[in-house]
């Protein structure tokens, strides 16, 4: 059993976002604790800038990395159109 970490981090950049993710995995049968994910096959997204289009609520980067959708009234973010899995706001 292993347990994923994953954060996005969303930031203004002028007119478009930059947004980051970084993953951390615990695996449950050794010792070795949080390790951070850079270099495992479910990496996380790599830095890109995106921008925001308000007609869906969707964060778009082009090619860098597919579209995310928000959930502005409940503060959350989806990777998929699907809606599964959802990523919480942290203040």
């Amino acid at each position: 059993m292993r347990t994923i970490r994953d954060t996005i981090f969303i930031r203004s950049a002028d007119v478009k976002y930059e947004v980051s993710n970084h993953k951390w995995g615990n695996n449950d049968y050794d010792m070795e604790g949080w390790k951070n994910m850079k270099h495992s096959e479910d990496r996380p997204l790599p830095v890109h800038e995106a921008t925001f289009d308000p007609a869906d609520n969707t964060l778009n980067s082009g090619s860098a990395a597919p579209p995310m959708y928000l959930d502005l009234k409940e503060g959350r973010l989806y990777k998929s159109e699907k809606r599964v899995a959802p990523y919480y706001k942290v203040q």
